[in-house]
């Protein structure tokens, strides 16, 4: 059917063109004619005075609507086979486990598509969260006191995240986590005093290019995870003052990019795998105690395959139990701190060059059973601040060239010095700062 407008717009045409025919016959057509023309005109004025003041104006044309973008869809059970290939089925399935909460939580949370590759980076951040008791921790957890102050290092690039963890935004910008400027992936995650405490959770070894890991002064327990030693960019792994045990994993040497392992005061035991050899990278070793809870103990001896890690600035092994002989260290010639206190190393130090380490400024031996005489070569370390060599077998006399460090910065040097009799001969207060 032809819409009443339509029509309108017909008659129109059809009067104007009778209109036109008209005006080009001669004026000595009939009247009829003049009748059907002066008819014509009066039609289409009518027509064209109805249209200018109907509000029935002629449409313009629609154009069609663009189709709306496709919505982020999934199902829960679509997020279950995504996750289960970095998390065991059972784990995600389990209620209550931190895989179980982080899962849940990522059906809630929306910020990337099923499809999107970082989703598996989203979940492995709340993993770590719900892992390591986030609801728990002092700053910046979902809820509580966030200062993002605590949160950055500024002296490190790129800085790290402020924001609150499980917050809305991208998780590059979580407390302590950081990422790297191509692709956004993490690099670091540092969440230093901050009460972490839980399980490390495995699954960090998905989270391809983390070159920190930095988890010191809380309550974690349980194992370091041997999935760690999968990471090809690891640097740092920071993990002192917790209370962590087991031994360390064999597969976590594999890691061969790390500069910083940084166990002390844990609740670790076992042995040092010679494999440390193969981190060439390694200038921070600690695995000592020296807080009251520090419950490190290790069996054997420090492996020789130390000397080849030449860029090794501090090593703090005190007070694990360690026993047999120091190897020689006369290659770690950038060694600034050594303290291999209160073990049970015997023999002599002889084997080592101590005086082409002219950063050396601490060097503790107290508290073993070291022999021999103690070596004039620390004379040529300038930078000596302390040196302690009581408590030991050691005999002879405190060397003059190390005396003479007293005229610099050397302020505490200890030895056996005591008695009518001492084992070492040592002047005090001029050279020895503390006789035992």
């Amino acid at each position: 059917m032809i819409s009443k407008r339509v029509s309108f717009l017909i008659i129109l045409s059809l009067a104007g063109e009778v209109f036109s025919q008209t005006q080009r016959r001669t004026r000595g057509s009939s009247q009829l004619h003049q009748d059907v023309l002066e008819k014509g005109q009066a039609e289409v004025e009518a027509w064209e005075r109805w249209l200018k003041d109907s509000s029935n104006s002629v449409p313009s044309p629609v154009p069609p609507k663009k189709p709306a973008p496709t919505p982020c869809i999934g199902t829960p059970s679509e997020l279950l086979e995504i996750l289960s290939k970095v998390s065991t089925r059972a784990d995600l399935l389990r209620t209550g486990s931190p895989q179980n909460e982080a899962y849940n939580w990522l059906l809630k949370d929306k910020f990337y598509c099923y499809s999107d590759p970082k989703l598996i980076q989203r979940y492995i951040m709340a993993l770590t969260y719900f892992s390591t008791d986030g609801d728990k921790w002092t700053n910046c957890g979902e809820d509580g006191t966030c200062d993002p102050a605590i949160c950055k290092d500024f002296g490190r690039k790129p800085r790290l995240g402020g924001n609150r963890w499980l917050s809305n935004g991208t998780e590059c910008e979580w407390c302590g986590a950081a990422c790297n400027t191509t692709n956004k992936c993490i690099t670091d995650i540092d969440l230093d005093s901050v009460n972490v405490g839980g399980t490390i959770p495995y699954e960090l070894q998905n989270l391809t290019i983390l070159e920190v890991l930095a988890l010191q002064r809380g309550f974690i327990k349980g194992s370091i995870p041997s999935t760690l030693g999968n990471l090809k960019n690891l640097k740092v792994v920071d993990l002192n003052l917790n209370n962590i045990t087991g031994s360390i994993p064999e597969n976590l040497y594999n890691a061969k990019t790390l500069e910083q392992l940084d166990l002390n005061d844990n609740q670790l035991s076992g042995t040092v795998s010679p494999k440390i050899g193969d981190l060439k990278n390694l200038f921070f070793w600690q695995l000592g105690n020296d807080s009251p809870w520090g419950k490190n103990t290790f069996d054997g001896t420090i492996p020789p395959v130390i000397s080849g890690l030449t860029d090794l600035q501090v090593i703090a092994l005190n007070n694990v139990d360690f026993e047999g002989t120091l190897p020689s260290l006369s290659n770690n010639t950038v060694l600034q701190f050594l303290d291999v206190s209160q073990n049970d190393f015997s023999g002599p130090i002889d084997n080592t060059n101590w005086g082409n380490k002219p950063d050396l400024e601490y060097a503790d031996f107290s508290n073993n059973r070291f022999s021999g005489s103690i070596p004039s070569s620390f004379g040529s370390a300038n930078d000596l601040v302390l040196a302690s060599f009581d408590n030991n077998d050691f005999t002879g006399s405190m060397p003059a060239q190390i005396c003479a460090l007293r005229n610099g910065d050397l302020k505490n040097l200890t030895s056996d010095c005591s008695g009518a009799t001492p084992q070492v001969a040592c002047a005090f207060p001029t050279c020895c700062t503390g006789c035992f």
